[in-house]
């Protein structure tokens, strides 16, 4: 017999995505597992709709574009002609949106932000003491306001660690099979492969020893001893790419 399971709370969902690019870039190196998050979403929620708000004339942005537009039609563009408060701009596009939605005493008993700003704190106090909903922040860990925290419903890191490590190892994937071809497949070592990581893709390094680590445990890297001159000896790293082909972890075709 199947236990009961109570339905989803509905909930509206808006992204500042210029908080969630510019902050996953900078602290992970990575961009914005949009597709993901999304699929964690709508796991936890009945999603009526999701905003995402940004200033798409930045290339950053605009080279995401077809995958929000695989989660969403509703991209607000905030572009501001102006030089000053750019960011700031975008933030008074999607509190007008939220309050727009509040008044319109929407079915939705859960608000959705994903965001870190602090500037959110009063349209959550104000969500939730007058609209009686409740508010749910999305953010990058280590970088969600401390004031925000303490006025909301509930507080989301996302991507949690375990999930973290899983999103890096296509990164590390690419720089192996670049290292590879870069050098005829001779001498590939942990230490290249961190190096490269983090100085050139900017990539967390604690984070990427994680993932390494996890590859192995996945068998996409095994030692190999090879002979690196008549009298010495060396371990070296191989890598399993047509697996990594195979499951679709990268492609064939070399990415810089």
């Amino acid at each position: 017999m199947k236990l009961f399971q109570g339905k989803k709370k509905k909930a509206l969902v808006f992204v500042d995505f210029e908080y969630m690019q510019i902050s996953f870039k900078k602290r992970y190196g990575i961009q914005p597992p949009i597709i993901e998050w999304y699929r964690s979403l709508t796991a936890e929620y009945d999603v009526s709709a999701l905003y995402v708000f940004a200033d798409f004339s930045n290339p950053a942005m605009k080279n995401n574009l077809p995958i929000l537009r695989q989660i969403t039609d509703n991209i607000i563009e905030t572009q501001n002609t102006s030089s000053r408060h750019k960011k700031d701009f975008t933030d008074f596009f999607m509190l007008d949106k939220i309050y727009q939605k509040a008044y319109q005493k929407h079915k939705a008993s859960v608000f959705v932000l994903f965001t870190g700003d602090g500037h959110f704190g009063a349209v959550s106090r104000f969500l939730i003491n007058h609209c009686r909903k409740e508010v749910v922040i999305y953010g990058i860990d280590g970088n969600i306001s401390g004031q925000l925290r303490t006025q909301v419903t509930k507080v989301v890191p996302y991507p949690d660690r375990e999930r973290l490590v899983e999103l890096y190892i296509p990164y590390l994937a690419q720089i192996m099979q670049s290292l590879t071809a870069q050098n005829n497949a001779a001498h590939l070592t942990i230490s290249r492969i961190t190096d490269a990581a983090v100085k050139e893709k900017h990539l967390e390094p604690n984070i990427t020893d994680e993932a390494v680590q996890k590859m192995f445990e996945l068998g996409y890297l095994s030692y190999s001893e090879q002979w690196v001159s008549a009298r010495k000896r060396t371990r070296v790293l191989t890598c399993d790419f047509e697996r990594i082909y195979t499951e679709k972890i990268i492609s064939k075709n070399i990415k810089s």
